[in-house]
């Protein structure tokens, strides 16, 4: 069975990539099973290709404002499924993912560099838009405003095989990105109103509105933006992801073993062969509470693909030199000395100018030292080895 060919729709989605000032084209190549790239086109950075608005938004609002979206991870939740008399359950439902995220960590400790938007989007119909769960005979397409589907489900109907069907995705990908525009955006999660537990990460996060909906909504989100694995899913041209490894000895976490409990762990989720980090980890279980170190600094490094560590550093004359003046959404203190030259540690931001002062935040992981968070109250970021 083709895919796209039976959905075409599934081929249209946003892809979001780096422009550098003055870049005419953007160019894009794929990696085979070969590992080798092979073009497939390029984009002409001066064409006009707006997304444009959807028009089944009827409302947004920011949930969590820490400050300028040019310089913060933005998240956006987004419903689908939900009738105009069901509005008020998604507000719900959309506050208690938002609190329930930034109430875990790591996310607490660098909530300060996290915006949450909700965006109202109205479906004509209830529920996921493919679900045969209930009753065999209502299984049919409901008109939602993105066509969340349990697409393995149709699969198995299609072809008679019985995989586990909870995979849930949107049918209309590009429409949740009109959606979502309405709003600055980086990432998104996407929302479905069914009592069905469902999951699943394509270009966005999707999770189903059961009571475990902070659980596995934080499990979901930590695939998108970790791009954490929890399962085999085995290609040459992919690999496997960074908290997965086929060699009990030669781990990609190397530098984290033996801090906490972290190791080789056998069975990586549903594979014997392969391996984990640690034995306990959200990753592995909604259920489990809390991250392993390898999966946590995971999570920090990629929050900050989407924002610097400061927003903006000016160099004033004082008493004794030159003085940086540092704001952003942490505390942080910039590394300088006498030269004034920008030499240090990988990962660190530094200012030029008079005097040596520890940075205690790095961009590259964990430091010692203390976290400013608006609304959040202060919280001490541990150090780790990874």
């Amino acid at each position: 069975m083709d895919v796209l060919e039976a959905f075409p729709q599934l081929g249209r989605f946003p892809l979001a990539v780096p422009i550098l000032e003055g870049g005419a084209t953007v160019e894009f190549a794929i990696r085979g099973d070969d590992g080798v790239y092979a073009d497939v086109g390029s984009y002409d950075l001066a064409l006009e290709d707006e997304v444009g608005l959807s028009e089944v938004v009827v409302g947004t609002e920011t949930l969590v404002d820490n400050g300028p979206s040019d310089n913060r991870l933005d998240i956006v939740l987004v419903g689908d499924g939900y009738t105009a008399e069901e509005l008020d359950q998604w507000r719900l439902d959309a506050s208690e993912l938002s609190e329930g995220l930034l109430a875990a960590e790591p996310f607490s400790s660098y909530a300060a560099g996290i915006n949450v938007h909700r965006v109202d989007a109205v479906s004509n119909e209830s529920g996921a838009s493919f679900d045969c769960s209930g009753d065999p005979d209502e299984c049919g397409i409901r008109d939602t405003a993105f066509g969340s589907i349990f697409a393995v489900e149709l699969v198995n109907i299609l072809l008679g095989t019985d995989y586990d069907a909870r995979s849930v995705l949107q049918e209309h990908q590009w429409e949740v990105a009109r959606a979502v525009s309405h709003v600055p955006w980086d990432l998104v999660v996407v929302v479905v109103n069914t009592d069905r537990r469902s999951g699943m990460v394509v270009h966005y996060a999707t999770v189903s509105a059961t009571d475990e909906l902070v659980s596995v909504g934080i499990h979901e989100y930590l695939h998108l933006q970790g791009l954490l694995g929890d399962a085999c899913i085995r290609s040459d041209a992919l690999g496997l992801p960074v908290n997965v490894s086929e060699d009990p000895v030669d781990v990609p976490w190397a530098a984290c073993v033996g801090f906490e409990d972290v190791g080789a762990w056998e069975g990586a989720y549903n594979c014997d062969d392969l391996y984990r980090p640690a034995e306990s980890c959200t990753m592995r279980g909604t259920s489990i509470k809390g991250f392993c170190p390898v999966c946590t600094e995971r999570l920090v490094t990629t929050q900050f693909r989407f924002m610097d560590i400061v927003d903006s550093v000016e160099l004033v004359a004082g008493a004794g030199g030159l003085e940086a003046h540092v704001e952003g959404p942490f505390e942080v203190e910039a590394v300088v000395d006498d030269r004034g030259d920008s030499r240090g540690p990988a990962g660190q931001r530094r200012a030029a100018g008079t005097g040596r002062r520890a940075l205690p935040l790095g961009e590259r992981g964990l430091r010692e030292g203390k976290a400013r968070q608006a609304g959040y109250g202060a919280a001490t970021l541990k150090e780790t080895p990874c």
